[in-house]
């Protein structure tokens, strides 16, 4: 077991949901702090008419440090609310930052510890994140990241889920958030899904978009150490598609750091192609993009190749779908006709007939 001295605080976005926050905390109190000493809990509530919420974080017993209660008195919303708990990182370097929806792993903050004292010194990496997602948001259908050595690998793609903060990234984030012009800048960069369907002022677009300006990295455990329940919120109703498996029993935990890990994923979910290209030699020697989703549009493309679901009318090669991870149908070469490989300009936008993906909301 390794033991790592070391201090994050816990801070909590709550409304008002009180028994979304009765059961937040009732995980935490669970929650093993072996080797963190006067952990500070910082629990914010938004402007509200909820009486309940404040009284619960009153009487809610923490015996590992200050516990610090923030009412505020005028309704800021969400997003500000999160700029509000994020800007916390001035004082205290680090944050764990929680939505009240979530329910954590009694190891959340063991790998919290752990995470951050590894990748403390790390440039290319914005954020860590607590939840291990099985939810692809653009495709609205499963994601099965594929396996290595690792506890860990990266994507380019923020989690709001449970994630931890440090003042260097966060503080980064804050002035390319008041600079329009970066943000249109990078505006053309985002999937066509949150271009469409996001609202420009959600702070999870605008860290996206701060990902891709600053070619930054979240890194995701496998293991889910948050999970969204479900509750009904500003940008959701009820629903128990962000929900994911949460880890119950310790471990040290193996991180790898950005250039040794070799699970990458980009803004829109899909594999770095050179990951395949290591396992599948007829991808060796081309200059290609990935768009196994069918997320990505063709005219955006800037790669001479293309590997999609979409239909392709001069394919080099064709790959099943069989398989629920896409990538390992291309990794074990299994022949088909959901994915072909071919020219970018012999791709159309609409998916392969005979593709799964054709079922999938969201790519018709």
């Amino acid at each position: 077991m390794t033991t790592i001295s070391l201090s994050i605080p816990i801070v909590i976005a709550a409304y008002n949901r009180p028994d979304a926050l009765k059961r937040l905390l009732y995980s935490i109190s669970h929650g093993q702090y072996e080797g963190a000493t006067d952990i500070p809990l910082i629990i914010s509530i938004d402007h509200s008419d909820c009486r309940d919420v404040y009284d619960i974080a009153v009487s809610f017993l923490w015996k590992y440090g200050e516990k610090i209660i923030i009412r505020h008195a005028a309704r800021m919303g969400l997003r500000n609310h999160v700029f509000w708990c994020g800007d916390l990182t001035r004082q205290y370097g680090h944050i764990i930052m929680l939505e009240d929806d979530l329910l954590l792993s009694p190891l959340f903050y063991q790998y919290a510890l752990q995470a951050v004292h590894f990748y403390n010194h790390n440039d290319r990496v914005s954020v860590i994140a607590l939840h291990s997602p099985y939810y692809n948001e653009l495709t609205h259908a499963p994601f099965i990241p594929l396996d290595d050595n690792a506890d860990v690998y990266f994507m380019q793609v923020p989690c709001s889920y449970g994630q931890i903060w440090n003042r260097q990234h966060w503080e980064a984030f804050r002035r390319f958030v008041a600079d329009d012009e970066a943000i249109a800048l990078y505006e053309p960069a985002l999937p066509k899904e949150i271009r469409e369907n996001w609202g420009t002022q959600r702070w999870k677009r605008q860290f996206l978009q701060f990902m891709l300006y600053s070619d930054t990295w979240c890194v995701y455990p496998r293991k889910g150490l948050a999970s969204h329940v479900g509750d009904p919120g500003t940008h959701f109703g009820n629903t128990s598609i962000f929900q994911s498996n949460l880890l119950l029993e310790y471990t040290d935990f193996r991180f790898k750091h950005y250039k040794e890990n070799i699970i990458k994923y980009d803004s829109c979910h899909e594999i770095f192609p050179h990951i395949l290209q290591q396992f599948n030699s007829s991808l060796t020697g081309y200059d290609l993009s990935c768009d196994l989703n069918g997320t990505k549009e063709i005219d955006r493309i800037a790669t001479p190749y293309l590997l999609s679901c979409k239909r392709c009318t001069d394919a080099i090669e064709t790959y099943a779908d069989q398989l629920v991870i896409p990538e390992l149908n291309i990794i074990f070469r299994i022949s088909g006709t959901g994915f072909s490989f071919g020219p970018t300009a012999a791709f159309k936008e609409e998916v392969h007939k005979n593709s799964s993906m054709a079922g999938v909301p969201g790519n018709m």
